[in-house]
């Protein structure tokens, strides 16, 4: 999710001081790029390890070109923070590479499965504390306009359990006056978001079960028959006339939280693709409107995705209150306040005890069911050209097919030209 900063205008300060007498004398720095629920759960988070342990903490928002760009130039600069937060675990490898990084103890993730333990370091050697993660396949919806009460009349018999079906209810959207997607593209991730679920359902069968994971390496063939059948059943659904309230232009245009008020509080689509994250936004914007959600449905009859994307703190200095924080940050108490504001944690031990609020627990349930065929989120893991960012890598390839969908090239050609660019990118690495 590079960087998922959602909703900036939260984050409008450029740092934000929790204040508290540190016994120590040692104030920690904390980089991130959040902003709005993200950032004040954080705080809160923050706060808590300050009342406990009486050392302060800074928070850096990492606004612009997020929190690589701003590391790297003050890293350049000789200018280190103690911790930062990445989403992105292909940056931990990169860190830890340069020697940037701090060595944790594996007693940090004690009791986490070790797939989340593994995107937390490289090698065997633990780097990263997870602070939540997202469930990225889901799409939300206002209950009220689709299966009003009122009249007993609703519009739909059944939300989609298929991706035929949810292309059938985008043609044949039954509200009159509004578009059936919001899509917010200026964000290249939201697209890259799409991509990766299309993906992960096809790729879900018996026979092959690593060909997603596959692309994660820099050496990835992409002119690969899973790729183009991922692209051609996008560019059906996203080349639907009247799919999107002002085209697929103006959705170029539209960033994330721009798509959400044009679900909640705007009513001019009526479906949003995305994670867990998108109800506390709705409820920190619309309070009036309660969001509802279906899982993304499978492609062609087979599994249906289970995305997820997630966060890690890492060290960047060695010291005695650096690394109290980042053991802080996998215990109970730090979880809490993300799971009051309405994220998922990560499944550490202790958290599995949490009590999450009901619409989130069957979503903890599915990601943190060890038979789950999860998928981290690809963008998040890609390296070298690849890596997502506005205007380059894998954002500016998804933003170029979507460009040339919407705006009315044939699929066939439009899946050429993005192949041809996916494959471009590791070809020479080969």
């Amino acid at each position: 999710m590079r960087r998922r900063t959602l909703l900036a205008a939260g984050a409008a300060a450029a740092t934000v001081p929790l204040t508290g007498c540190t016994s120590a004398g040692h104030g920690l720095e904390v980089v991130c790029a959040w902003g709005g629920p993200e950032l004040a759960a954080f705080r809160k988070v923050l706060a808590g390890f300050t009342a406990r342990t009486g050392h302060s903490v800074r928070i850096v928002v990492a606004n612009g070109n997020g929190v690589d760009a701003m590391l790297s130039a003050r890293l350049a600069a000789g200018n280190r923070p103690d911790v930062a937060v990445f989403s992105e675990p292909s940056l931990i490898t990169r860190y830890a590479k340069d020697g940037h990084l701090v060595v944790l103890p594996d007693a940090y993730v004690a009791g986490l499965p070790d797939y989340w333990s593994s995107l937390a370091g490289v090698d065997g050697t633990l780097y990263g504390c997870w602070l939540k993660i997202a469930h990225k396949s889901l799409f939300w919806y206002r209950q009220s306009e689709l299966f009003p009460s009122a009249d007993g009349n609703p519009l739909l018999a059944r939300t989609p359990s298929t991706w035929t079906e949810l292309v059938d209810l985008v043609h044949h959207w039954p509200v009159p006056g509004q578009a059936p997607l919001a899509i917010g593209a200026a964000d290249g991730w939201v697209l890259t978001d799409w991509f990766e679920n299309v993906l992960a359902s096809l790729n879900s069968n018996d026979q092959t079960g690593n060909a997603y994971d596959a692309l994660v390496s820099p050496h990835a063939t992409w002119d690969v028959e899973l790729v183009r059948d991922a692209l051609r059943n996008l560019g059906d659904l996203w080349a639907l006339p009247h799919a999107l309230p002002y085209g697929g232009a103006r959705a170029l245009l539209t960033p994330f939280d721009a798509s959400v008020a044009q679900v909640f509080g705007e009513h001019r689509a009526g479906l949003l693709f995305e994670g867990d994250f998108v109800a506390p936004i709705v409820k920190g914007l619309h309070p009036d409107d309660e969001p509802s959600y279906f899982p993304f449905p499978p492609v062609q009859d087979r599994r249906r995705p289970q995305i997820v994307g997630g966060d890690l703190a890492v060290l960047l200095r060695r010291s005695g209150p650096g690394l109290r924080l980042m053991k802080y940050l996998t215990t109970r108490a730090a979880a809490t306040p993300w799971v009051q504001a309405g994220f998922l944690v990560a499944p550490y031990l202790d958290n599995l005890r949490i009590e999450y609020p009901r619409r989130l627990r069957r979503l903890a349930r599915e990601i943190n069911d060890p038979r789950a065929e999860i998928r981290f989120d690809l963008s998040d893991q890609l390296t070298g050209t690849l890596i997502g960012d506005d205007g380059k890598g894998s954002w500016l390839i998804l933003s170029d097919f979507f460009r040339a969908v919407t705006g009315g090239r044939p699929i066939e050609r439009a899946v050429d030209e993005a192949v041809r660019e996916f494959d471009r990118a590791t070809r020479m690495l080969r």
